[in-house]
């Protein structure tokens, strides 16, 4: 009877497993095992939220709060407390992987938006790929290693309360200095910012407070803002104030005003050995829309005459126009990036090619993510091979529906973040319907739908749609153009064959091992049952 029951029932038994008295022995049979199984998917997210916590951290106190040390410290003492060597080792290689990509590749695209704004300050057909410079010159290292220091000044100044917001001011021109001349002596770039901004702190803090609606509607949005709006237009509106002190800086010749020697980054208009004012779109009465001109000045009387074409050895500013790489006073490499048309159709043939890549990326992505967050390597997806078919189907589908709309990326931003959600839902309900399984649940996370999607994980879709139709999908497309096309044709056919293979197998015997999301294992369970 239920008494017995009762007895043989652990003292710690949660409350929702303890059975209530007059029950028939199936029931109780049945609420022991959901009981059971709840327990089960409990202890299961408690062991997921704490790695998740772990690498949560890591990732918030590195990439946001610029932590790195307590991130290393948290590293050792998974492997000296917990006595899980080989996990340890591999979430703290997990760490200095993140501290480098902080390093080489956050803090370097940084300087690159600061790039991408100074040179669109005079040429306003600036291509948003340079924000890619600082990885085509030479003294990478510095510019990471200053970036650096950047960061661990201004740690170690905040911890006296009011020099860190002075010294947050003081080095406020620092990336700036850095995008113009990468190959600046440390010493000099931050001395060069403290002289700059002597006098000008206090205008720069009413400047940043003038953000102070973007900040609030930023926090109400969950950080969408930022992503969008106030962080291009706050990077634009310090660049401008940097060019108002470049000038200041140059004029009194102050301490380290050498390193300003990008002269071409603001050309004087006066100038008529060197510069001409570009137009486009119907500037002119008699103009023709579309088409280019130029109006130079003239060195006999001052006055201003109109070509079409730009003479030999002149620099063209504003509509139109855009840096050179001729122009930068040290060598730029990698010339053809910019050369590559992101405006472009797609064989079918490059459409194939593009589903293996794209999946076996997200693939990649997602074991990553679990080895650097447990220490150990999964399978992910439903499949057993080296691919998630979700990944590419939603590469190929931004490609193939968005490469019209590249030059409006708002609207591609918005047309990718539906068409991830449809995907994303339309798969999770069909696998669920199909096979009674669920791959991925996002119960729990904010706006979230039915579990099958949520807002982060859409945003992050969005985001990684527009990475391919500007970058990954035309360069991929390159790089595939240069293999011989019989090769590519046969490579598609191998893939396509093993692909099938996984598929007919899977669909009869899905992957539900390890790495697949634990509410899997409570379908399982009551399945069982």
């Amino acid at each position: 009877d239920s008494t017995d029951a009762d007895a043989i029932l652990p003292e710690d038994m949660p409350v929702e497993i303890r059975l209530e008295k007059g029950k028939s022995n199936i029931q109780i049979i049945r609420e022991l095992f959901r009981g059971l199984e709840d327990q089960y998917v409990r202890k299961s997210d408690q062991v997921e939220k704490e790695y998740n916590g772990v690498i949560g951290f890591f990732v918030n106190n590195i990439n946001s709060s610029d932590s790195i040390v307590y991130g290393i410290i948290n590293g050792i003492n998974q492997m000296v407390f917990r006595d899980a060597i080989g996990s340890a080792l591999v979430i703290f290689l997990g760490v200095i992987l993140t501290v480098l990509i902080w390093m080489f590749l956050k803090n370097l695209l940084v300087l690159g938006g600061c790039r991408f704004f100074m040179e669109n300050h005079r040429y306003y057909s600036t291509d948003l790929r340079r924000i890619f410079f600082p990885f085509r010159v030479k003294h990478v290292g510095n510019q990471a290693v200053v970036m650096l220091l950047k960061t661990v000044y201004t740690v170690l100044w905040s911890l006296t309360i009011v020099g860190g917001l002075i010294k947050s001011y003081s080095y406020m021109m620092v990336p700036y200095i850095l995008a113009e001349n990468p190959a600046a002596d440390r010493k000099q770039v931050f001395l060069l910012s403290r002289k700059m901004m002597n006098g000008s702190k206090w205008r720069a803090f009413v400047l940043e407070m003038s953000f102070l609606p973007l900040f609030i509607a930023n926090a109400l949005t969950l950080g969408l803002v930022d992503i969008f709006w106030l962080n291009p237009y706050s990077t634009a509106v310090f660049a401008e104030l940097y060019f108002a002190l470049r000038k200041k800086a140059i004029e009194e010749k102050m301490d380290g005003w050498e390193l300003l020697c990008d002269y071409y980054l603001d050309p004087s208009e006066t100038d008529h050995t060197l510069v001409a004012q570009s137009y486009v779109v119907n500037p002119f009465e008699n103009g023709i829309s579309g088409r280019i001109y130029y109006r130079l000045y003239t060195e006999e009387d001052g006055s201003r005459k109109l070509y079409e074409s730009l003479p030999e050895g002149m620099v063209a500013v504003g509509q139109g126009a855009d840096y050179q790489d001729r122009l930068f006073h040290m060598p730029v490499y990698f010339g053809g990036f910019l050369q590559v048309d992101v405006v472009r159709k797609y064989s079918l043939l490059s459409y194939f090619m593009f589903f293996f890549a794209f999946s076996m990326i997200g693939w990649i992505w997602e074991v990553s993510l679990h080895l650097f967050s447990d220490g150990r390597f999964v399978n992910r997806g439903m499949l057993f091979g080296p691919w998630l078919p979700i990944y590419g189907t939603g590469g190929v589908l931004a490609l193939f529906l968005f490469h019209r709309l590249v030059k409006r990326p708002m609207t591609v931003f918005a047309a990718s973040f539906v068409m991830s959600g449809i995907l994303e839902y339309v798969t999770a309900a069909v696998l669920w319907k199909t096979m009674k399984l669920k791959w991925w649940d996002y119960t729990g996370n904010f706006m979230n739908l039915h579990g099958r999607i949520c807002l982060e994980g859409l945003l992050v879709f969005a985001i990684g749609c527009m990475v391919i139709l500007y970058f990954v999908g035309p360069y991929l497309d390159e790089l595939f153009l240069r293999i011989p096309k019989k090769i590519r044709i046969a490579v598609a056919a191998v893939l396509v064959c093993l692909f099938l293979v996984d598929l007919i197998y899977s669909v009869q015997n899905p992957n539900t091992g390890e790495g697949v999301t634990s509410s899997i294992q409570a379908v399982l369970t009551w399945q069982r049952m």
